[in-house]
């Protein structure tokens, strides 16, 4: 998580205009390569008998593909995180999950979600219900 929000800083630092050692190509760079990372890991997902869903920055939803089973979740994203030289990791399994629509596209969108994994917790992200003044049932 510390590599993470290290990258996270550095990228923003260097896309914004007022940085004094911030240059826009670098921001530019990273953003080629973390589409280029994505895309290679969306196929290596694919070509594992996955069914990619969505994918945004540092997140894939991946889903069983019935006519070919796919590989062990955890011992698969540590096999393509060693070859693509980038450490993945398995955050759980969703009994069910909903993308929620942009407001333009009327398409759901991977920041706007919310989901049920296997043990019954919940997952929201991009939505009110998840602000702290939100009471727990409406």
């Amino acid at each position: 998580k510390m590599l993470k929000w290290i990258l996270v800083t550095a990228f923003g630092y260097q896309g914004y205009r007022n940085a004094r050692f911030g240059r826009i190509e670098i921001h530019e760079a990273i953003n080629a390569f973390a589409r280029k990372l994505l895309a290679d890991v969306a196929r290596a997902a694919e070509r594992s008998g996955y069914r990619v869903l969505h994918g945004i920055v540092d997140s894939l939803w991946l889903s069983a593909n019935p006519a070919r089973p796919p590989p062990d979740p955890e011992r698969w994203a540590s096999e393509v995180g060693a070859a693509v030289d980038l450490p993945l990791g398995y955050e759980g399994r969703y009994r069910w999950i909903a993308f929620l629509p942009s407001v333009r596209t009327g398409l759901g969108v991977p920041h706007r979600f919310y989901g049920r994994y296997d043990s019954g917790e919940y997952k929201i992200r991009g939505i009110g219900s998840r602000r702290h003044d939100t009471p727990d049932y409406l």
